[in-house]
């Protein structure tokens, strides 16, 4: 899709290969190329500018422009009324900062509907959404479906494609395995061109949790920080999994924070019954406590380097001999940290920005759990962006450090992930627990309601 966008451009071919539109082919040699055909795309990481509006951000680049070169944001305005319906409401006075996650989705899909596109390309469109936000979103595509709009998604979420697609085509490792249209649709066939063998349905075992691994009490933070935090209680106990839901941007990234050592707090934080330290290398190394982030890209990963040299972050003390780090010691620990979890790579001097995000995720899942071996284990979104042959993979893993009384605080925004892995599960809403579920009782349309601050 980033070559259809013109972001990439594509190595030579036959004469035949090329991108066609309307039956001919077409030369895009970057995104201006694209939209000026007709092209749209929004970006799985959006591509806002945060201290600019909403209107702003929606005629950047094609600003409507009126006498002494003023911006006219009244014909802008007017414009967008005959485009937004119910919803695709978007507050466009607001900074972008200010609106939350599935606002800025919104945003982006009317920057495309203003710059007249008819061909759309989204990218992972429902990663950051509540399931009320996806019904809308899909509506809104059906909408469009029937205005004479081609929409392209991307998304490894097979019931997404069962609700919405008439024709999917499934790639795996650069090459098209599989074309099925709506009548052919069904989840087996999906799974078995996406991964090339069948899955069988995931059930999590059960298992005996033990002492209380981690517990925090009364954590608030101050009002100038961004997501405050608003006396926040939880505990994850030895061998249990407790996940956290929540429309992003509710203070899952301040907790986060909190537990890192990266923000100030008033509460209390313990950790196996002692103090929590207030400095992230000593919750780290001393603590041992493992971290899967929430965007492997920027807060994972190095990368403009390679495997090996990505595997040893964060176990420079450990892997160096007299300050110095030898090739043959970065070579045989990343050997040993990716044995099992079945990352695909050419070789370990490879950059580690040409593998897949699936295969990325699972680096970084091997090292905070395979590498440092840790006893509590914060998992951000370790699946988001991957097909469901990683999915299986590394909810494997969280399962198998579970059982060896590994503690998990769970957070995501795939309800199915949560309700498939957590054995509590929190409800967090600006900044405060709303709702906390047992694995036994957990009822979607309650967690549903709770995610948008109505009553559980």
């Amino acid at each position: 899709m980033k070559i259809v966008f013109g972001l990439y451009e594509p190595d030579p071919g036959s004469a035949e290969c090329g991108v066609y539109l309307n039956g001919r082919k077409s030369k895009i040699r970057n995104p201006q190329d694209a939209m000026n055909l007709g092209i749209g795309m929004v970006q799985q990481h959006f591509a806002l500018v945060e201290n600019l509006t909403a209107l702003d951000n929606i005629i950047l680049g094609q600003e409507p422009m009126k006498r002494f070169n003023v911006i006219d944001r009244a014909f802008a305005k007017n414009k967008l009324q005959g485009l937004v319906s119910e919803s695709l409401k978007v507050p466009l006075e607001a900074n972008v900062e200010d609106l939350q996650v599935g606002v800025h989705q919104r945003v982006e899909l009317l920057k495309l509907l203003y710059r007249d596109s008819e061909i759309l390309i989204l990218d992972e469109p429902t990663a950051v959404l509540t399931p009320q936000e996806i019904d809308d979103l899909f509506s809104f595509l059906r909408d469009l479906r029937k205005e004479g709009k081609t929409v392209l998604i991307i998304t490894h979420k097979l019931d997404e494609l069962l609700a919405l697609c008439d024709d999917v085509t499934v790639l795996r490792q650069g090459s098209v395995k599989a074309q099925l249209s709506r009548d052919q649709l069904t989840k087996e066939a999906l799974v078995k061109a996406m991964t090339g063998r069948s899955i069988e349905k995931f059930i999590k075992p059960t298992f005996q949790p033990g002492a209380e691994a981690l517990v925090i009490q009364n954590l608030t933070t101050s009002a100038g920080t961004e997501e405050r935090l608003k006396e926040v209680c939880l505990s994850v106990r030895q061998g249990e999994t407790v996940g956290i839901a929540g429309v992003e941007g509710n203070g899952q990234s301040t907790l986060v924070e909190c537990l890192l050592g990266l923000t100030s707090y008033i509460g209390h934080i313990q950790f196996n019954g002692q103090p929590y330290p207030h400095k992230t290398k000593e919750i780290r190394e001393v603590l041992n406590v493992g971290y899967v982030s929430e965007d492997r890209q920027t807060q994972s990963l190095w990368l403009s380097g390679t495997l090996e040299e990505n595997c040893a972050i964060g176990f420079g003390n450990r892997l160096a001999r007299y300050g110095v780090l030898s090739k043959s010691t970065l070579h045989h620990h990343a050997e040993e940290m990716l044995k099992g979890f079945d990352v695909k790579y050419d070789h370990l001097e490879q950059k580690i920005s040409e593998l897949s995000g699936g295969n990325q995720q699972k680096l970084v899942v091997a090292r905070e759990l395979k590498g440092r071996d840790p006893r509590f284990l914060l998992c951000c979104h370790p699946t988001r962006g991957v097909d469901v042959g990683a999915i299986e993979l590394i909810h494997q893993r969280l399962v198998e450090f579970q059982k060896n009384q590994g503690a998990v605080l769970l957070i995501s925004s795939e309800l199915e992930e949560l309700l498939s892995l957590s054995d509590r599960l929190l409800v967090m809403y600006q900044g405060r627990i709303v709702l906390e579920q047992t694995r036994e009782n957990f009822d979607l349309k309650s967690i549903g309601s709770a995610m948008l601050g109505g009553q559980p």
